[in-house]
């Protein structure tokens, strides 16, 4: 591909106008949303992440918007960083769209990806059987001798550890960084070329008003609005308002709530979905039920609260909000236990006037929950419980 361009000098101080009518303007606008509603597949070339205001555009919807817009795409890696000692591998890449017809240049889009991102550096480590070395370990019910045992049902050799067994409890679990991030250095280049893909086809289609692109753009849907004034800490805007309810909440929590403690810490996005986990012992629940004005919604409550910072300003989040009615009926029995949840979590001011945004965590899953008095350990899919040995 050539890499000169057509110059075209117009007089000093002409200004721009429109280059077509506002019904001109109207059709092309009405054919594009025509397009994605008929040929564009939902979760293959575009998906609803949840708190995002808007469908996010991926890769092979922007292919199939370039082939409708008959565009070609070239690509230039503009900045690369390739530390193997301290395992950094940082791309900048820019996509040039150019008309297949003309030939001229349609739009330009960057993109960059880094091993430093925490999808990349991070990774969960998990319990590994001593014998087939699966990571399948659990906890072992009381009533069946209690240890440790290498879950058959999901792969595992059926092996059982003692409670004390070193070979066991020694592994070193939960969020560590990755070793083998070089491995992965072609992938991160490969997400850098399809981020400027995507941002050059919105900018070429001028879709942008349908499709967002960027996590700066997610935002918590808005029926997750109420709270509970006593539930959520910031600093230093302090808690939100409250929204009243049409029904009063109903509460689960223990005896002795007061003395429930136990972490409260995040692990690593957790493929495919990329969700964060959170490992936190649950204190208390209060559930309010769907009306005519909210969707059903429920908060849950840490015995400790997990602690940040955004843009150099402090935020204390001590509770969680589910709407997912599906996980609802097995969270109303985790007071009190330890839980791992997938999350995803949001900066946002409550209102126009507030001079710092509000931290929220919002439960996505249900992964396990282990209760700190017997030992008992169990493991959900989509809200449901695992039977287990």
């Amino acid at each position: 591909m050539s890499d000169e361009l057509t110059v075209v000098n117009r007089p000093v101080g002409a200004l721009i106008g429109p280059v077509m009518d506002v019904g001109m303007a109207k059709d092309r606008i009405v054919q594009l949303q025509q397009f994605v509603q008929e040929y564009l597949v939902k979760d293959e070339d575009f998906g609803t992440i949840p708190g995002t205001p808007k469908p996010t555009l991926l890769k092979p919807g922007a292919d199939k918007l370039c082939e409708l817009y008959g565009l070609s795409d070239d690509y230039e890696v503009t900045q690369r960083t390739e530390d193997f000692d301290k395992g950094l591998f940082d791309y900048e890449v820019k996509c040039i769209l150019i008309s297949k017809a003309g030939g001229f240049l349609v739009s330009t889009g960057l993109g960059s990806c880094n091993s430093y991102e925490k999808k990349y550096r991070w990774r969960d480590a998990q319990r590994l059987c001593p014998n087939c070395g699966k990571n399948v370990i659990i906890k072992g019910k009381e009533e069946y001798g209690g240890g440790w045992v290498c879950f058959s049902k999901k792969g595992g050799c059926g092996a059982k550890f003692a409670d004390n067994d070193t070979a066991i409890t020694g592994q070193t679990v939960g969020r560590v960084q990755n070793e083998d991030v070089a491995d992965i250095k072609n992938t991160i280049l490969k997400m850098a070329k399809k981020r400027a893909k995507v941002d050059a086809t919105l900018s070429a289609t001028r879709s942008s008003g349908l499709f967002t692109q960027d996590m700066e753009d997610w935002d918590i849907p808005k029926y997750v609005a109420p709270q509970v004034q006593d539930s959520h800490q910031n600093t230093p805007s302090g808690a939100p308002a409250t929204t009243p309810r049409d029904q009063p909440a109903k509460q689960y929590t223990a005896s002795q709530t007061q003395d429930i403690q136990g972490p409260t810490k995040r692990i690593p996005a957790t493929p495919p979905d990329e969700l964060d986990g959170l490992i936190a012992t649950v204190a208390s629940i209060k559930e309010w039920p769907k009306t005519e004005k909210f969707n059903a919604t429920m908060n849950v409550k840490f015995a400790t609260p997990l602690e940040g910072s955004n843009q150099g300003v402090s935020w204390k989040v001590d509770f969680a909000v589910c709407w997912h009615t599906h996980l609802m009926e097995s969270l109303r029995n985790t007071v009190g236990k330890e839980c791992h949840f997938l999350i995803k979590e949001n900066d946002r001011k409550k209102n126009v006037t507030d001079e710092w945004p509000t931290h929220y965590i919002n439960i996505e899953d249900l992964v396990s929950i282990t209760d700190p008095e017997t030992g008992e350990y169990q493991e959900y899919v989509t809200g449901k419980p695992i039977l287990q040995q």
